[in-house]
């Protein structure tokens, strides 16, 4: 719980992912990385899989709950194949 009594969406399994301008992902309430390559990364979470492929993908900042991932972001799919 945070200083006002809200239970954090990574505590009760919920998970975000933004991208911005095509050159940076945020994801949040991740459980790790599965793969990780210039080319592509796949995120595991609770229940699935993220997969964010592009061109010169850095991790920028890892920590338990949150990836910062730079680059030239081109997809982001589900571990079915299906996109966002």
């Amino acid at each position: 719980m945070d200083k006002l009594g809200v239970i954090p969406d990574s505590a009760v399994g919920l998970e975000h992912f933004s991208v911005f301008d095509g050159r940076y992902a945020y994801v949040e309430g991740h459980r790790g990385l599965e793969r990780y390559s210039e080319e592509e990364v796949v995120i595991r979470f609770k229940k699935k899989k993220l997969i964010i492929t592009g061109t010169n993908l850095r991790i920028k900042e890892i920590n338990p709950d949150e990836l910062f991932i730079v680059g030239e972001v081109l997809n982001i799919s589900k571990e079915d194949g299906k996109l966002y």
